[in-house]
C-alpha cells in the first residue's frame, strides 16, 4: 500500500482552506467543490511500526515512567548538577508545541498567543523551574508530527507536548512523562458519506498525519482503504472540507478541535486504538523525568488538571458530563 500526496498546484488551496478548519469552521454550513486530482503515489515511508493491541489498552508496563522527584526542589533553586540547573542557567525552557492543534495547542491568529491544554502542560514546568511562565522565561517552538522525535534526539527542545503517544517503539528513542491524557483513535467523514465505521471504507482515502500512530493503527483497522499522507492533521480536514480525501483519521481529542458542529463533518464508528499522550524529553536526563512527573503529580493531586481540562477540552470532548479523574499515574519501580 502507497500513501498518496495531492499533486503542487491544488497545495495553495489547502493552505487556505487550513486556516478554516483550525477556526472551527464557525458558521461554514456549505461544504465546497473542487475537482477531484488524480492520484500520485509516492515512494513509501519507512517499515511501519506493529499495530496496538486492539483488544484493549496499551500495558502498564509501557507507560511507566520514573516515579516523581520527592521532594521537589523550589522554583529558581535546581540541584547543582542536574537536567533542571542547566535549563535554569540557560535563563529558559525551551519547548515543542503544535500549532494547529484546536483545544490542546493553537495560535490565535489575531493576538498570535499560543493556548491550549498542552500549552499548560509546559507553562506548568516552566513555573516549577523558574517561577514564572513569562516569555522571558519559556520558549514555546512550533513543532510537526514527523519531526517530534528527532527533534528531541538532536537537542533542539527540553520538552515536547505535542499530542505525542507513549509508545513502547517511541520509549526506544526518547524519553515519556508519566501519561497527562488519553485519547483514542476514530474517524471523521463529510457529512454526505454513508460509512458507519473504519469498516466500512474499502477503497476509500483516508488522511493522516505524517510522523503520527494514525497509519498503522487505520491499515490494522481496514488494510483495503487508501492511505493519504499529510504534514498535519489540519491539513488533512483542509483536504477533507475540499473533497480531496474521504475521511480523516486520528485522537478523537484532535477531531473534536475540528468544528464537526458547523455541519460538513461528522465523526463516526467506534474507537480503534488508545492513544495515551505523554510529555517528550531526551534520553539521559532521568532527572529531568522525575521532576516533570513530579509537576504532572501535584497538578493532578491539587485539582489543577480538572480545572485546565474544564477550561480547555470539556466543551469539545465531554459536552454537559461530569468532568473526568485526571488519567491514572503509572511509574516503575
Amino acid at each position: 500500500m502507497q500513501p498518496l500526496r495531492t499533486p503542487a498546484a491544488t497545495r495553495g488551496l489547502r493552505v487556505l482552506v487550513a486556516v478554516a478548519a483550525v477556526l472551527l469552521l464557525a458558521g461554514c454550513q456549505a461544504r465546497p467543490t473542487f475537482p477531484r486530482p488524480a492520484a500520485v503515489p509516492v515512494p513509501p515511508p519507512a517499515p511501519l511500526p506493529a499495530p496496538v493491541n486492539f483488544a484493549g489498552l496499551i500495558p502498564d508496563e509501557v507507560l511507566a515512567s520514573n516515579p516523581p522527584l520527592d521532594p521537589m526542589p523550589p522554583p529558581g533553586q535546581m540541584p547543582a548538577g542536574s537536567y533542571m540547573r542547566q535549563i535554569q542557567d540557560s535563563g529558559k525552557l525551551v519547548a515543542g508545541l503544535r500549532s494547529d492543534i484546536v483545544l490542546f495547542s493553537f495560535i490565535d491568529p489575531l493576538t498570535g498567543t499560543r493556548d491550549g491544554f498542552d500549552v499548560a502542560m509546559v507553562r506548568a514546568v516552566a513555573n516549577a523551574i523558574f517561577g514564572s511562565d513569562d516569555a522571558s522565561h519559556l520558549d514555546m517552538r512550533t513543532v510537526l508530527s514527523a519531526d517530534r522525535i528527532p527533534s528531541l534526539q538532536q537537542g533542539r527542545f527540553n520538552i515536547v507536548a505535542a499530542v505525542m503517544t507513549i509508545t513502547a517503539g517511541r520509549k526506544e528513542q526518547i524519553d515519556f512523562s508519566e501519561l497527562y491524557f488519553r485519547a483514542a483513535q476514530r474517524v471523521l467523514v463529510s457529512a454526505d458519506n454513508p460509512a458507519k465505521g473504519i469498516e466500512d471504507m474499502d477503497g476509500q482515502r483516508v488522511c493522516a498525519a505524517e510522523g503520527s500512530t494514525s497509519v498503522p493503527q487505520i491499515l490494522g483497522a481496514n488494510p483495503r482503504v487508501q492511505i493519504v499522507v499529510r504534514d498535519s492533521e489540519s491539513d488533512c480536514a483542509a483536504d477533507l472540507q475540499l473533497g480531496l480525501v474521504d475521511a480523516v483519521s486520528t485522537d478523537d481529542a484532535i477531531l473534536a478541535g475540528f468544528g464537526t458542529q458547523a455541519g460538513y463533518a461528522r465523526v463516526i464508528g467506534q474507537p480503534f486504538s488508545d492513544e495515551p499522550y505523554g510529555l517528550g524529553m531526551q534520553k539521559g536526563h532521568p532527572e529531568f523525568v522525575a521532576f516533570v512527573n513530579g509537576v504532572l503529580s501535584r497538578m493532578k493531586q491539587s485539582g489543577e488538571w480538572k480545572a485546565l481540562y474544564e477550561r480547555y477540552l470539556a466543551a469539545g470532548l465531554t459536552p454537559g458530563q461530569p468532568t473526568p479523574e485526571p488519567p491514572k499515574s503509572i511509574y516503575s519501580r
